[in-house]
């Protein structure tokens, strides 16, 4: 990967390293392949240079999307699903992993959208998926920069989603007008910035009394508090 410089063999030769998680005997030998994956791949982060930085973001948004590609496959069956995001908590989802913090970012940045791809996700399996990211919230020892990117990519991507979502859905119910299509182009801009192809489902309600509670904890900083509060109201 590292010398190969045609975007499409690149692709192609990411695919194939993730692929080898079939290769595997078991589930437990493949989660270890992704757990050391992205091990390896934060250990030389530091050099990658910027002409290369993109094919490497790449190959982890495939690796990422190859996983729950695995786990969909098998019906989110909750012992292989637990497998593969034990090896993700340990890593990518994970306050104090030695994962450098660009690259957990970066993971946060793409998860939803490769979850939503597989097309299977109820909201049982969703929220199955969002709890290790709570449970960073609840923990408060990440840093700044991280919690940040949690509120960012997981939960303010899940709210501009859904809403764009209702929105989208209040106009269909409109009779056409001149200005309809331009409304509708937008909210479709909106969804592709946020690089959702398909909102997740998820229990708001119960999301937002989460964020309330873990917000409301003496030992969140005033800063973080707000954060909190204002999403779970949203």
């Amino acid at each position: 990967m590292w010398m190969q410089d045609k975007p499409i063999l690149q692709q192609e030769l990411a695919e194939n390293i993730a692929s080898l998680i079939d290769d595997f005997n078991t589930h437990e030998e493949g989660a270890l392949f992704v757990k050391i994956f992205f091990q390896a791949l934060s250990t030389q982060w530091h050099l990658v240079d910027r002409w290369r930085m993109d094919k490497f973001l790449m190959m982890a948004r495939i690796m990422i999307r190859k996983t729950f590609s695995v786990m969909s496959k098998n019906q989110w069956s909750a012992e292989i699903t637990n497998t593969y995001l034990s090896a993700l908590k340990e890593t990518m989802i994970n306050s104090q992993s030695s994962i450098v913090q660009s690259l957990k970012t970066h993971f946060a940045s793409v998860y939803l959208d490769e979850l939503s791809k597989t097309g299977t996700v109820t909201k049982a399996v969703s929220q199955q998926f969002i709890e290790p990211y709570l449970e960073i919230l609840q923990e408060n020892r990440a840093t700044d920069f991280f919690f940040k990117s949690i509120c960012d990519e997981i939960f303010q991507t899940l709210i501009y989603t859904a809403s764009e979502e209702i929105r989208k859905g209040d106009m269909e119910k409109e009779d056409d007008d001149d200005g309809e299509n331009d409304e509708e182009d937008d909210a479709d801009d909106i969804i592709r910035l946020l690089r959702i192809d398909n909102p997740i489902p998820c229990d708001f309600d119960k999301l937002g009394d989460r964020l309330f509670a873990i917000g409301s904890q003496p030992t969140v900083n005033s800063k973080r508090r707000q954060r909190l509060y204002a999403l779970s109201k949203k």
